[in-house]
């Protein structure tokens, strides 16, 4: 079992984990190395485990100086990803580690960029990076349609109750695009009250259940009939196009 606590920077996240068996300590992306550094150190901690996503600097900020102060910490990346550079445990699709007791698995995209990593801790903690959003995905800088329909299909073919933990907190902009798509879809006009209360508290947008994804992002509702109307009406487009096309609308939404 384990604890999360979600870090924003502004519209980044970070998520410090922790075993609660063991009180092993792990560190989901960078955004700010040196504020995590002052933290751990006014608080006497040290880090065990830092899991990147993958390489953007936004997730690998201060690397190099985090490392430094601890040294000690195993470095977790995607299977292949050359990018981030400094010495770490790569993980693919087939591999699995104990943080403390706890089961991490990978899961790999290749839509965002050419390699990302989803860590999912005891089968129902996943840390998606920027694959996926709160009611979106991320852009596409180095995949294409085929990759990002392989990677929508993989995170929708979860359990239902997987909690989903997102690198950005991008989600009323996102809530906002899909009330265009499914104007009568009730369930998008909850999760914007949701979450601009909870923001306006203070309180983190994630994580949300899979299930709550399911009633509202349209990546992960391509193949009902609303979005199919207002993607593919008449039937001819195939459907690595169709995410493709969606990709695009959001972005110049």
């Amino acid at each position: 079992m384990i604890k999360v606590e979600p870090l924003a920077f502004e519209t980044n996240y970070d998520y410090l984990v922790r075993d609660l068996a063991t009180g092993t300590l792990g560190v989901v992306d960078l955004a700010d190395g040196a504020e995590l550094t002052q933290r751990f150190k006014a608080q006497g901690q040290t880090p065990d485990f830092l899991f990147l996503t993958h390489h953007h600097h936004d997730h690998v900020e201060g690397l190099e100086d985090f490392l430094a102060a601890f040294p000690q910490v195993q470095v977790v990346k995607p299977l292949g990803e050359t990018r981030i550079s400094v010495p770490a445990l790569e993980m693919g699709p087939t591999d699995s580690l104990l943080f403390g007791r706890t089961s991490v698995q990978a899961l790999l995209t290749h839509a965002h960029t050419k390699h990302c990593a989803a860590y999912l801790f005891d089968q129902t903690h996943l840390f998606v990076g920027d694959a996926l959003f709160r009611a979106g995905c991320g852009r596409l800088f180095e995949g294409d349609g085929p990759s990002l329909e392989a990677a929508m299909d993989r995170f929708g073919s979860l359990p239902p109750q997987t909690l989903l933990y997102f690198g950005h907190e991008y989600g009323l902009a996102n809530l906002k695009f899909a009330a265009t798509l499914e104007p009568l879809n009730q369930a998008i006009g909850l999760a914007q009250w949701e979450l601009q209360a909870c923001l306006e508290q203070g309180i983190p947008g994630a994580p949300v259940s899979l299930g709550q994804e399911l009633r509202v992002n349209p990546f992960l509702r391509l193949d009902l009939p609303g979005l199919q109307q207002h993607l593919n009406p008449l039937g001819t487009i195939p459907r690595s196009e169709q995410f493709l096309l969606l990709r695009r609308q959001r972005d110049k939404f």
